[in-house]
C-alpha cells in the first residue's frame, strides 16, 4: 500500500474524476468536466512523484510530469497520447475561451484519457509498493529471528 501522502493525492484524483464525471453529465459544463480530468492526471502523476520520494513541481504541465515520472525509473507505458489529450486543459479550461465549445464527445475521451492515467498510476503504485514490502514469508521469518534474539 502506497504511504499515507501517495494515498490522499490519489484519493483527490479519485474525486476529481467524480466530478468530471458529474460536470460531463449535466451536459453543459463540458470545460469544468475537461479541467477536473486533467487534474486527474496531474494528481495521479504527482501521486507517484511523492511515492518516489520527489517533491512532486508546482506545476500543470502532465507531459512533463510523466517524463519526471520517467526519469526516475518508472516506466509508465501507454498513456502518452492521453496526456497530450489532456494536457491543454489544466489551464485553460478554468477560463472563457475555446474550451467552452467542447463536444460531449470530446469530453468522453478526455474522461476515457484521465480514466487511464490513474489506472496506470494505481498498477505503478502498487507494484512500487510490492518491490519495497517483504513477503509474507520474509516477514515471518525476520519476526522469529527477532523473538529468538538474546536480550
Amino acid at each position: 500500500m502506497p504511504c499515507k501522502r501517495t494515498q490522499l493525492w490519489i484519493e483527490h484524483a479519485e474525486g476529481d474524476l467524480a466530478m468530471a464525471k458529474l460536470a460531463a453529465s449535466a451536459g453543459y459544463l463540458c470545460a469544468p468536466a475537461a479541467f477536473h480530468a486533467h487534474q486527474v492526471a496531474e494528481k495521479s502523476l504527482k501521486a507517484i512523484l511523492i511515492e518516489l520520494g520527489a517533491r512532486p513541481p508546482r506545476a500543470h504541465d502532465v507531459q512533463e510530469l510523466l517524463r519526471g515520472v520517467r526519469l526516475r525509473g518508472v516506466a509508465l507505458r501507454g498513456i502518452d497520447a492521453d496526456c497530450a489529450r489532456l494536457n491543454p486543459y489544466g489551464v485553460a479550461a478554468r477560463y472563457p475561451g475555446d474550451s467552452a465549445m467542447l463536444s460531449a464527445a470530446e469530453v468522453e475521451q478526455l474522461l476515457v484519457a484521465a480514466e487511464a492515467v490513474l489506472n496506470v498510476a494505481r498498477v505503478s503504485l502498487d507494484r512500487a509498493t510490492a518491490l519495497v514490502q517483504p513477503s509474507a514469508h520474509v516477514r515471518e521469518r525476520a519476526q522469529s529471528a527477532y523473538r529468538g534474539a538474546p536480550s
